[in-house]
């Protein structure tokens, strides 16, 4: 037993911002695309966390269930599942080990017949068949980028997937949810995807033609939904130049009067108030479709051609 946990303390896994931590250490400051929506929603809290450095927030629940769910489709692409389809044990352990707001013990329903540690692997189940094991493997999964725009500030952040698909170039991005997706909704993921093709764009020279949110929706029938738009890459700058001009306004740096008055005037791109119309003019057009639909028209395809 004591070999045994000796294994599982000496297995660390990645850590959210591991990659620049350094730079953060040495004065830096960084911009990441997922922390971007909270520039839009609550500027405040913004500031907190990517200016003072002060963590607001150290997840719960529903963070490491989507962390786990995550580490299983990186595992998945990575072949490194075992042959049940699980992740490996030792894995699993460390896991748990360093997110402790999950409680395998815990029944999610009145009769208690259903258990975390089995709803996680049906979650795990229902990714792998009606989307891992649908699409197209990526070229590249968990890819990390980084963009400096000046010595003490860079843009940076993980993208889940990017794969060539036809005559697409796509970026994904897994989002537990439990409730259904819809353009309301998934507006601010969508604006974090556009971010990520941006950033693909400056460092790879690559430029993503659609971004794609694959919701694994949370209830006591998990289901898979896929939300496709194309990236939209004059508001992603946009977004990215606001923060970048409220970081050198925090550091005295001079601003010209239109970034000074772009940074206080700011309109009000992510609103659950906004009327359909205007959320059409920031996304385009969107498809929301089932990870049942595609596995069906896959099927369709490789028979028929």
């Amino acid at each position: 037993m004591s070999s045994l946990l000796n294994k599982i303390e000496d297995i660390k896994l990645p850590q959210h911002g591991s990659e620049y931590s350094e730079f953060l250490g040495n004065g830096g400051t960084v911009i990441s695309p997922s922390g971007l929506r909270n520039l839009i929603e609550s500027p405040s809290s913004w500031k907190s966390n990517v200016i003072d450095k002060i963590k607001t927030f150290a997840g719960n629940e529903n963070t490491q269930i989507g962390d786990y769910v995550h580490l299983y489709a990186e595992y998945f692409y990575k072949d490194k599942l075992t042959k049940e389809n699980r992740l490996p044990q030792l894995i699993k352990e460390a896991f748990f080990r360093d997110n402790q707001c999950i409680d395998l013990n815990k029944f999610l329903d009145k009769k208690e017949t259903i258990k975390m540690s089995n709803y996680l692997d049906t979650l795990c189940d229902v990714l792998r068949e009606e989307y891992l094991e649908v699409y197209i493997r990526p070229k590249e999964s968990e890819g990390y980028i980084e963009f400096k725009l000046d010595d003490k500030t860079m843009l940076a952040g993980s993208y889940d997937s990017l794969s060539y698909e036809d005559d697409e170039i796509v970026i994904a991005d897994f989002k537990t949810s439990g409730k259904s997706l819809n353009e309301k909704s998934m507006l601010g993921y969508i604006l974090q995807l556009s971010i990520y093709a941006r950033l693909t764009e400056l460092v790879h020279n690559v430029k993503p033609t659609k971004i794609r949110v694959v919701g694994l929706i949370k209830n006591l029938s998990p289901k898979v939904q896929i939300l496709e738009c194309e990236p939209n890459y004059e508001l992603a700058s946009k977004i990215v130049t606001q923060a970048y001009n409220a970081i050198r306004f925090e550091r005295n740096e001079d601003l010209t009067k239109d970034e000074l008055y772009d940074l206080i005037f700011r309109e009000n791109i992510y609103s659950f108030t906004m009327e359909d119309s205007d959320i059409k003019k920031i996304i385009g057009e969107v498809t929301i479709s089932t990870g049942t639909e595609r596995k069906v028209k896959s099927v369709v395809k490789n028979i028929f051609g």
